[in-house]
């Protein structure tokens, strides 16, 4: 056998010159701050932007980074390489910390102009002064705590985020410097709004005001605002009961996480600063100094105002036509699921009057036998989904509700949603042991006649009311029977021993999802051979060489991605056939939608996954096929608006991420489309079409 030393070289070159999903998220995150910015977008969805980019920065310091100092911490070539990343993810963080800054200062001005003001308890009036000082008194001091620090009083525990207050003090008779610290309540509103005004006093600036009524007869020589980001990494060891094991992890975890960044009060005392360093065990290029508000996640309240003016005009989710009844008739599901496929685009179309309306009839239906659900990032334990199954496990059905309890930052929720369905009668699984389970199911088995039927229901996103509202995604509701067999095939997998790998139509991770999507790829890799893929990240070395593979072949490819992507300007530069798109806007694009091929041979998927490590390797990821002409038209239809260059977007070229301003963007365009959808299904031309006219029949062997 003759090895291709020149053809293996390439390889390896590609293959190192990927861009690390890290700083690709920044560049995201660089287009989310960048939207504070844009004067078309109205003034209050521009403070939102900041906010967004705030809490966004805030997961990156506690997961990734964390992870990457984590991964760090000794010494070898490959350590070495990843503290390097780690200095330029900084250096660059710094710059963005600076931006952001500079976005608020923007914002303040435009807003005052505006009559909103984010002022301090000195710029008030005397009567304004008077009531704060009454609010103080009566809810604000009663909570504060003020802790010594000296020898008989160690330095305390900072949680993860919190704001926090710095007093430095003297004894007028001794001239004994004293320190303190006041943890800034977060069970009150940090911007405090003054009655029937749009003033906003930040909390700690009326703590800092009254802070004699904290240290009465002492002196204040100076104080200052700080915040600390704490990892949270955390690993979960085997467990004979791995919900209580989980509950212990989440009370240790918010007490024991590594310190991983300091946001301080610019122009501060070396001495102080350093006495935090030190405490926090914390080097100086993970300290950010702040000149201005801290913290801009809290501006998510000033954001919510209601001045119509300011804001995006209102958008109430959409009801297919299809599913408009005598308004005294409930849809029966079921039936229409009979008839043919559903797919749901949200917020466009209605989350409520379809999935939970979907879930609540199976739960009340007596023909009904068994729910099984996966819950990911739910709702609360007392949401429409979380009380259909508790009512389905209460009738006597069985119902099985699979909670992923490792689910970032909704561990706790998690945890309690847990025990409510138990109590229920729900049977609770926690799918397998090292993987996550973040594939969107919903798998419904129905007796009709003497037959059994299954129903199920696939999404890109969550089964959340909340998120439903403001994150774009896919539902499809089918009463394919191939797809429902895999399904519970897939249910009987994650809660039983058994190990079914092959599935008649689903692609699922991690067993076979990158061979698949490889496979997928290079049947397009032809000249005229055409790839449009949809998601959140795209960063998997060797789906992107594939895609670079297919590209040189001539294949026309399309990537629009919200997040991370792999790609360089210096790649795209060396593939005239790769075009990269991010759109970032009113409503957070958040499905995956992956289209191999054109015309009516073309393959369409949806579902869960990105293409990265942890989704293909570490996580249980579903993609379904979607076979149905009016479904795949639908999607068709969204892609063409997305894809569309006449719609605002962001562009990853050979100079890097270009924003081209338009007048039109895919939003408003697929709330039109909604419209449209709400009275009658909007058709393309023939000629636009992408779907089968008929599904081969099923065989006989399944």
């Amino acid at each position: 056998m003759v090895t291709n030393i020149g053809s293996l070289a390439d390889a390896f070159i590609m293959e190192n010159e990927f861009l690390d999903r890290d700083s690709s998220w920044l560049d995201f995150n660089e287009r989310v701050l960048s939207c504070a910015f844009l004067p078309n977008i109205p003034l209050l969805e521009r403070v939102n932007f900041l906010s967004i980019s705030s809490a966004n920065l805030d997961e990156f310091f506690q997961v990734r980074l964390a992870a990457l100092q984590e991964e760090s911490s000794e010494l070898s070539i490959k350590q070495s390489h990843r503290r390097d990343l780690i200095n330029n993810l900084l250096e660059k963080i710094h710059e963005f910390s600076k931006k952001q800054q500079k976005a608020y200062r923007l914002l303040k001005t435009e807003l005052d102009k505006n009559g909103i003001k984010i002022s301090n308890i000195d710029e008030l009036t005397q009567d304004q002064r008077l009531l704060l000082g009454e609010y103080f008194d009566e809810h604000i001091y009663p909570i504060l705590t003020p802790l010594a620090i000296d020898p008989a009083h160690p330095f305390p525990w900072i949680s993860s985020l919190s704001i926090n207050l710095a007093f430095v003090l003297r004894e007028p008779k001794t001239g004994i410097q004293r320190f303190s610290r006041v943890k800034v309540p977060t069970n009150i509103e940090r911007l405090i709004q003054l009655p029937e005004t749009n003033i906003f006093i930040p909390l700690e600036n009326l703590i800092q005001h009254y802070w004699e009524r904290l240290f009465p007869g002492m002196d204040l020589e100076s104080h200052f605002v700080f915040r600390i980001t704490r990892s949270s990494q955390y690993k979960l060891e085997d467990a004979d009961d791995i919900l209580e094991a989980m509950s212990v992890i989440v009370r240790r975890h918010q007490k024991f996480g590594k310190a991983v960044r300091l946001e301080i009060e610019n122009g501060l005392d070396d001495t102080w600063l350093e006495l935090l360093q030190n405490e926090i065990t914390l080097d100086s290029n993970r300290v950010f100094p702040v000149s201005d508000l801290l913290d801009y996640t809290d501006l998510r309240e000033i954001a919510k105002l209601d001045i119509p003016e300011l804001r995006y005009s209102h958008w109430s989710p959409k009801i297919p036509s299809r599913l408009k009844k005598v308004p005294t008739i409930r849809t029966d599901f079921f039936a229409e699921l009979r008839s043919k496929d559903m797919i749901i685009h949200r917020p466009y179309e209605s989350y409520e009057k379809t999935v939970e309306a979907f879930l609540k009839q199976a739960a009340l239906d007596p023909n009904v036998l068994a729910i099984k659900q996966t819950l990911y990032r739910a709702a609360g334990v007392d949401s429409p989904i979380v009380l259909s199954l508790c009512r389905a496990a209460e009738e006597g059905k069985q119902v099985v509700a699979l909670v992923e309890l490792k689910a970032r930052f909704d561990e706790q929720a998690n945890i309690e949603r847990a025990k409510r369905l138990e109590r229920s009668g729900v049977h609770v699984v926690y799918g397998k042991v090292g993987l996550k389970t973040h594939a969107k199911l919903l798998h419904i088995v129905r007796e009709e006649g003497n037959s059994i039927f299954y129903y199920s229901h696939v999404s890109t996103g969550n089964y959340n009311p909340s998120t439903a509202g403001i994150y774009e995604d896919f539902d499809l509701f089918t009463s394919d029977q191939r797809i429902g067999r895999d399904i519970g095939d897939l249910f009987n997998n994650l809660t039983g021993y058994t190990n079914i790998e092959n599935f008649r139509e689903l692609i699922v991770a991690p067993t076979h999802m990158r061979d698949s999507i490889i496979e997928l790829i290079n049947e397009q890799a032809t000249p005229g051979g055409s790839i449009v893929l949809k998601c959140n990240n795209i960063v998997d070395k060797q789906i992107l060489t594939s895609l670079c593979d297919a590209s040189n072949a001539g294949a026309n490819i399309n990537l629009i991605v919200r997040g991370s992507i792999g790609l360089t300007p210096e790649i795209i530069s060396r593939h005239q056939n790769i075009k990269v798109k991010s759109i970032i806007g009113r409503f957070l694009e958040h499905s995956r939608v992956y289209r191999f091929g054109t015309g009516e041979d073309s393959k369409i998927y949806i579902g869960s996954a990105d293409l990265m490590v942890r989704n293909l390797d570490h996580r249980v990821e579903v993609l379904t096929p979607v076979y149905a002409e009016h479904s795949r038209r639908y999607i068709n239809e969204a892609l063409s608006e997305l894809l569309d260059d006449e719609n605002e977007h962001w562009e990853l070229n050979s100079s890097g991420w270009v924003h081209n301003y338009r007048s039109n963007n895919a939003h408003k365009a697929l709330m039109e489309i909604a419209l449209a959808r709400a009275n009658t299904e909007k058709r393309l031309p023939d000629t636009q079409r992408n779907m089968p006219e008929d599904r081969m029949e099923e065989s006989e062997d399944y």
